[in-house]
């Protein structure tokens, strides 16, 4: 995020890396969606959504609230 270049940000192809992608799911307790975008903070899920629910302004605002 440009907004917020100290948080790290990675990308999971769920076609080339599907086994990574439902190991994430299952380790985190979420069901997998795609697209997604899912915010962990100290090892949890703070926020995750899916779909049209998944924009920019959406994730900077929970990044602001952390």
């Amino acid at each position: 995020m440009q907004e917020h270049p100290e948080v790290p940000v990675y990308l999971v192809d769920v076609i080339r890396q599907r086994p990574l992608s439902r190991e994430i799911a299952a380790h985190l307790g979420i069901l997998h969606e795609s697209p997604q975008a899912i915010l962990i903070q100290g090892g949890a899920v703070r926020w995750h959504a899916s779909h049209y629910d998944v924009t920019a302004e959406a994730l900077a605002a929970q990044v602001r609230a952390t």
